[in-house]
C-alpha cells in the first residue's frame, strides 16, 4: 500500500543557457520532471485501490523566479508545478491529493557551488538557508495522514528519469 509519495529529485547544471548542451538539458528534465511523473504514475493505481493518497512534489523558488544559470532547472521545476496541478485535477475524484512545495535555499550538495560563490537567487536571500531536516519536518506536517492509517515506508526512486520497474 502506498499512502504518500514524495518526489524530491533534483539535479542541475549551473550554466548559462547558451553553453548548456542539449544532452544536459534533457538530463535535467528527465530527472526532475519526467522522473517525478513516472513515480506518480506508478503510485496512482495503488493509491486508487487504497481509496486515496497524497503526492508531494518538491519544486523550487526557481519554478517562478528566473536566473541566468537555471534555464533547464527552472523549466523542469516550473513544469513540475503545472504537472502537479494537472494530476490534482485528474486524480481528485480518486481522493488523491497532489501538491507542490516551492522551498527556498536548502543546504544540500545541489546548492553548494552557488553558496560557495556567494551568489544568491533574485528575491530569495541566501541568508535564509534551510536544512534537509527542517524540510522533512515541514513535509511530514503537510502530508499528515490519519493516525489510524498504518505508516509503512515504500520508496519509488527514479534518478535516471526512467520509470520505476
Amino acid at each position: 500500500r502506498v499512502n504518500i509519495l514524495i518526489n524530491a529529485a533534483g539535479i542541475t547544471y549551473r550554466k548559462r543557457p547558451e553553453v548548456l548542451s542539449v544532452s544536459e538539458w534533457h538530463e535535467v528534465l528527465d530527472v526532475n520532471l519526467s522522473g517525478s511523473f513516472y513515480c506518480a504514475q506508478a503510485a496512482y493505481p495503488e493509491m486508487q485501490r487504497a481509496g486515496g493518497g497524497k503526492i508531494m512534489n518538491i519544486g523550487s523558488v526557481f519554478s517562478t523566479f528566473g536566473a541566468p544559470f537555471t534555464a533547464a532547472y527552472g523549466a523542469s521545476k516550473g513544469g513540475l508545478v503545472q504537472m502537479s496541478k494537472a494530476l490534482a485535477m485528474a486524480w481528485a475524484k480518486d481522493n488523491i491529493q497532489v501538491n507542490v512545495v516551492l522551498p527556498g535555499w536548502i543546504h544540500t550538495d545541489l546548492t553548494a557551488s552557488a553558496r560557495a560563490s556567494n551568489v544568491s537567487p533574485y528575491r530569495a536571500p541566501i541568508c535564509a538557508i534551510s536544512t534537509p531536516s527542517t524540510q522533512q519536518i515541514s513535509l511530514e506536517r503537510r502530508s499528515a495522514i490519519s493516525p489510524s492509517v498504518p505508516r509503512k515506508r515504500r520508496t519509488f526512486s527514479s534518478s535516471s528519469g526512467m520509470p520505476p520497474s
